[in-house]
């Protein structure tokens, strides 16, 4: 990784035009800087060295950061000024929200990157029940859920809660866009089971189950299989996040589909949010093995830090199919050498990470897309601590914990092309009906079926049903406030 020295001089006046190389698609800007405050020019107000460090990283790595007059035509020149300006009032986190883009939904800071590091690895504290938040109907504030997913030995499991359950309160109350996000945020709460009538409404039941959120430490392949359909072996492999570490994980499954000699592979991705380039390339990886050294994908940064690799280390901007993973790249990847990828996605949930694997192998082999689309993320993240060199902790500052998780790259694939930001369209497709979620990974599950139809070309009925009640999707069970919600990171 390059580091760059942070400095108080800058080249940009006021009412330049700022080139936005390297901005995604859709956010590129134009800006007129016309702030009158000086801060050199101001008395000294208290130092908060915490300020400091967020702006000296944004400044540096941030992919908006030629859209903030903060940064490209600050009204500081001293080192006094400086002090002004990132001591001016404000909690770190009211700081970092002004110095990010609006448009940005996806940078975040924490005030503890010991709970940001635990999450990364896996570890969170959560119920087990994934599940997908809709409004009862149009107009209204009110909110249901339905549990798409349940973690093995977890404490949705042990209440015997079923995919396709649906809920409508929380302690009581009828679940609404504004106490929706409770379930974040609490860490014990019961919910009030509910059901379609014979009229099509959604009622109460009587029945209530108490969930206790507690660390759970699932792995990221909760349900792999190889099926024999009119003589074709057939793998299935649900994958629901790209959690750093993992690879050992994902080659064995890998390993398994090799003795099976699996013909063509099914990858369901429908609920996967993202998380690490380095899992998601080593994936691609295991599903090919024919394109050994070959680019992937390319990433671009902010123009001041794509110039500085550009010129010291160039081949950090591409990442290449590897053969081998592990902490000295110790370990042979089992790799299918297919020619043909069928994967499983949703408009809501499917992003980052997950897309990267789809416009990444696009290039390369035939990949069939069944679902209603996907997010539409091609921007990822790094951690940046308050260090010397930002990207670790050596020599950290003591005095605080905070931490930040900043947009500073986007990724095409090796045509240059990128995930638009409406999302991927799907070859296929198809939504899933709350109604009919069926079991994953059995025929029962319209989506899966449908994949199957396309790879043994028959046509089933059950899997051309769309979902019946055209109400809207408010929210999921990807936490905002975890690094796999919709996010990619290096």
């Amino acid at each position: 990784m390059i580091s760059i020295a942070f400095s108080l001089a800058f080249a940009c006046k006021d009412d330049d035009v700022i080139d936005n190389k390297g901005v995604p698609d859709g956010a590129s800007f134009n800006i007129n800087c016309n702030n009158s405050t000086d801060y050199d020019d101001l008395s000294a107000v208290e130092q908060k060295p915490i300020n400091e460090f967020i702006y000296k990283g944004l400044n540096t790595y941030y992919l908006f950061r030629d859209a903030n007059c903060d940064f490209v035509s600050p009204k500081f020149s001293t080192e006094q000024g400086f002090e002004n300006f990132t001591g001016r009032g404000g909690t770190p986190e009211v700081f970092f929200e002004e110095l990010t883009v609006s448009e940005d939904r996806f940078s975040w800071i924490v005030d503890d990157f010991n709970d940001l590091e635990r999450q990364f690895s896996g570890e969170s504290k959560d119920t087990g029940m994934s599940f997908l938040a809709f409004l009862v109907e149009e107009g209204s504030d009110d909110v249901f859920l339905v549990a798409t997913r349940i973690a093995d030995g977890s404490p949705a499991s042990r209440q015997e809660i079923r995919r396709g359950d649906f809920f409508n309160r929380i302690d009581g109350v009828q679940l609404n866009r504004d106490n929706f996000n409770e379930i974040f945020s609490k860490d014990n709460f019961t919910l009030g089971k509910a059901m379609y009538n014979s009229s099509g409404d959604l009622v109460d039941t009587s029945e209530e189950v108490s969930l206790t959120k507690e660390v759970l430490v699932e792995g990221t392949v909760p349900l792999e299989k190889v099926l024999n359909v009119n003589g074709k072996k057939i793998g299935y492999l649900f994958y629901n996040g790209f959690i750093r570490g993992s690879e050992n994980e994902l080659n064995d499954v890998f390993r398994r589909f090799g003795n099976e000699n699996i013909d063509d592979l099914i990858l369901d991705l429908r609920y996967n949010g993202g998380g690490s380039v380095k899992t998601a390339i080593a994936l691609a990886s295991m599903i090919t093995g024919q394109f050994n050294d070959e680019i992937i994908i390319k990433e671009q940064w902010n123009a001041q830090v794509q110039e500085v690799i550009k010129e010291q280390s160039p081949d950090n901007l591409i990442e290449k199919f590897v053969s081998t993973i592990g902490e000295d790249d110790e370990i042979a990847i089992n790799s299918l050498n297919l020619s043909n990828l069928y994967v499983i996605m949703t408009k809501r949930q499917t992003a980052s990470a997950s897309e990267l694997i789809i416009n990444g192998l696009k290039p390369y082999i035939n990949v069939v897309t069944i679902g209603d689309g996907s997010v539409g993320k091609s921007q990822g993240s790094i951690t940046l601590y308050d260090s010397p060199d930002l990207f670790n902790k050596d020599n950290v500052n003591s005095s605080h914990k905070y931490a930040m998780q900043p947009l500073v790259f986007r990724v095409i694939n090796s045509d240059n092309e990128i995930v638009p930001n409406e999302g991927l369209v799907p070859d296929i497709e198809i939504r899933e009906n709350i109604e009919n979620l069926g079991i994953l990974g059995t025929i029962e599950d319209p989506l899966f079926k449908r994949a199957l139809d396309e790879i043994t070309g028959e046509v089933s009925p059950v899997a051309k049903t769309l979902n019946s009640k055209s109400v809207e999707i408010v929210g999921s069970s990807q936490n905002p406030n975890n690094p796999l919600y919709q996010q990619m990171y290096k």
